[in-house]
Order: C-alpha cells, then sequence, then structure tokens
C-alpha cells in the first residue's frame, strides 16, 4: 500500500507530494499550481490531493 503526504510549499504555489510504502519514501513530485492559496484552503483539501495520488500511484 501507498500513502502520499501533501505538503503546501511556501511559495503557496506549489504542492509538494511525498509517496510512501511503509516507512520507505519512493517518490516525490510537485504539482504547480495557476494561483497562490492560502493554507487554510490547502488544509480543506488536502486529504482530497492525498486520495488522488493514492489511487494513482498504486
Amino acid at each position: 500500500m501507498i500513502d502520499v503526504e501533501a505538503f503546501l510549499c511556501e511559495d503557496s504555489r506549489t504542492v509538494m507530494l511525498s509517496a510512501f510504502r511503509g516507512e520507505a519514501l519512493i517518490s516525490t513530485e510537485y504539482q504547480f499550481l495557476p494561483l497562490p492559496i492560502t493554507e487554510e484552503v490547502f488544509e480543506s483539501i488536502r486529504s482530497e490531493w492525498e486520495r488522488a495520488w493514492e489511487e494513482t500511484s498504486a
């Protein structure tokens, strides 16, 4: 099973996604957004980002 953690980068326009199998980091991807978003907005959709990347990484 692959677990993904999403993080909003300091520029508020880049999301870093780290994929793990167990405790081993297996990949890091970056998704660039057209406009900056706030931390609050990101937190409200974070689980959707993680779920979508877990499904595509499996």
